[in-house]
């Protein structure tokens, strides 16, 4: 009997779980903080005995004027909070890239 065949569809599905999947995780990531995190909450359900809603608060984290630049920049701060069944919960938060507001900041 020929195991060979065997090895190489475990080594093959060892390569794409151990490399592939964490790097396009990381890709989604850089660009995508708030996908990341959906995926994130979708694996602990799955691990948790599912999901049950999830809700977010947004607050300007802090205020900047740029060089160059009429108005004040604001950075806002995601915090995003999502409930499991088995009580569990998971805290994200993450800072936007500053936004032109138009208007002074506190």
């Amino acid at each position: 009997m020929s195991s060979g065949g065997n090895r190489n569809s475990i080594l093959l599905f060892l390569i794409i779980v151990v490399v592939v999947i964490p790097l396009a995780l990381i890709g989604v990531g850089k660009y995508e903080p708030v996908k990341l995190g959906i995926m994130h909450e979708q694996l602990l359900g799955l691990m948790k005995g599912g999901a049950f809603g999830s809700s977010e608060a947004v607050e300007v984290e802090g205020c900047e004027q740029v060089k160059g630049l009429d108005g004040y920049w604001a950075v806002r701060r995601v915090t995003r909070f999502t409930k499991f069944a088995d009580g569990s919960t998971l805290t994200l938060i993450y800072s936007e890239p500053p936004e032109e507001t138009g208007t002074e900041c506190p």
